[in-house]
């Protein structure tokens, strides 16, 4: 592990060793409900929470207690500009900043939400080691933002942690997001990822599939490399976005997308499949389409295929919303005014 700072005590502003004066300091807030403390400090960063805790002794208290923790390496490159210091030597200060509040803390209170901002090296293990602290602290919430040059995997202690029910993360650039090939994730209800480059079509149908709760997933500018199926099946998938606007090559333009959720209420997509479908998905409400390629980008039997796909699978909806391009492929492959009405009713609403 990391080495740790040589002081575990938290610094104190000096107020000239008088204790009362101590006790003034931070008596007006010291003497809100715990609850309130808690709240408060969940909007700062922690970093900022150490410091605030140097005010008064009872403060101390709500810094090994605090069940949420913001870690922002952000917050070291100010250090980093004034004194000069490497990137490296930022990153271990960091480091030793986070073992000394995870270690400083009371084990016993449980991690309610985890953000962690941290510029990830190659060979650097550290954060697998932070996770298993937290998984061991019975944490409900992660959020990963990562700067990263090197393949994340998801740590068994992570797909095992029976209390975490959010899972975030977000890559600064393209990033390979190592799936892991067994079941887990048992409580899980909610998964954001951001900028992932996915490598496997099966695996990442499986792991999906193997999330039994899970309600709200998105993928955000994710790639999908070399994909011809994306296979989406989760029985209790109630909110579903798929972009991968911004990766043209690596997107959706050669993959089929088969969304086969029976909860689904709510689908965003923002790409150009090769097709989309959705077996056994019946009460779908709210589709949001943007096409990011015209009709010159497919022959017409291509179009009306892919148009024919989209349109049975939505006709029974309340909400559409499309994009100015989704509608040039319907100009090009149907005579809008009479061959689509085919397959919507007139009492669902639409914005274009």
């Amino acid at each position: 592990m990391a080495v740790t700072p040589r002081s575990c005590k938290i610094p104190r502003t000096s107020n000239g060793g008088d204790d009362d004066a101590d006790e003034y300091d931070g008596g007006r807030l010291s003497s809100l409900p715990e609850h309130i403390i808690h709240h408060i400090f969940f909007f700062l960063d922690t970093v900022d929470v150490v410091r605030a805790s140097s005010v008064s002794r009872k403060w101390r208290y709500f810094l090994v207690s605090m069940p949420h923790l913001n870690l922002t390496i952000s917050t070291f490159w100010s250090h980093l500009l004034k004194r000069k210091d490497s990137m490296q030597i930022t990153n271990e200060k960091f480091k030793d900043f986070v073992n000394w509040v995870l270690m400083s803390q009371d084990w016993s209170v449980d991690i309610q939400k985890f953000s962690l901002y941290y510029s990830k090296i190659s060979h650097d293990n550290t954060i697998y080691r932070w996770m298993n602290v937290l998984a061991r602290r019975n944490m409900q919430q992660l959020y990963l933002g990562l700067i990263s040059d090197t393949p994340l995997e998801l740590p068994l202690c992570i797909v095992n942690c029976e209390s975490l029910v959010d899972l975030k993360i977000c890559f600064d650039r393209y990033s390979v997001l190592k799936l892991p090939k067994s079941p887990g994730f048992t409580c899980l209800q909610s998964l954001f990822l951001s900028k992932v480059e996915f490598l496997d079509s099966v695996l990442l149908g499986k792991f999906v599939s193997s999330c039994p709760v899970l309600e709200n997933l998105t993928m955000d500018d994710c790639t999908f490399h070399d994909f011809k199926i994306l296979d989406i099946a989760a029985p209790r998938l109630k909110n579903l976005t798929i972009d991968s606007l911004a990766s043209a090559d690596e997107g959706l333009f050669n993959c089929e997308v088969i969304v086969a959720c029976p909860s689904l209420v709510s689908f965003k997509l923002l790409g150009t499949p090769s097709g989309l479908s959705f077996p056994g998905t019946n009460g779908l409400q709210n589709v949001f389409i943007f096409f990011n390629h015209g009709p010159e980008h497919r022959t017409v039997e291509e179009g009306r295929h892919i148009m024919d796909s989209i349109l049975r699978g939505i006709c029974n909806i309340k909400v559409l919303k499309l994009s100015a391009a989704f509608l040039g492929v319907c100009f090009s492959y149907f005579v809008l005014q009479y061959e689509l009405k085919y397959y919507f009713s007139y009492e669902m609403s639409y914005q274009l």
